[in-house]
């Protein structure tokens, strides 16, 4: 894997880990399970929204899951959602279900990373 390829960045998830939170589990632990619970319906308001051509509500869904992969440091997802939102902006439909595609695979790989990071504490 090249560095293009990265899941973490592995500062940021070191930046969450270290925070004070209100839960004993910490905060790395909470994040990564809002990261799991609401990410799930966001993906699928962005995909009924490309399969009803609103590349505006498939942009504005894609920006909000590239802010939550930018806080907790998914660094191939949030390249995948700078793309998707690209191609919304633009008016490529096609280009849009590609990288929607390309986006949830790497949210899989992702969450899959950061629930890794939950066992070495």
């Amino acid at each position: 894997m090249n560095s293009g390829d990265a899941i973490l960045d592995q500062s940021a998830v070191d930046a969450l880990r270290g925070l004070p939170s209100p839960d004993p589990r910490g905060m790395l632990v909470v994040v990564t399970e809002l990261f799991g619970n609401d990410s799930p319906p966001l993906f699928a308001k962005v995909d009924a929204a490309l399969n009803d051509g609103r590349l505006d509500l498939a942009r504005s869904g894609a920006h909000a899951l590239k802010s939550y992969a930018g806080t907790v440091g998914a660094i191939s997802l949030r390249s995948a959602l700078v793309a998707l939102e690209r191609a919304c902006q633009m008016g490529d439909a096609m280009g849009a279900q590609g990288c929607f595609v390309t986006a949830r695979e790497a949210y899989g790989r992702a969450l899959g990373a950061l629930r890794s990071q939950l066992s070495t504490d």
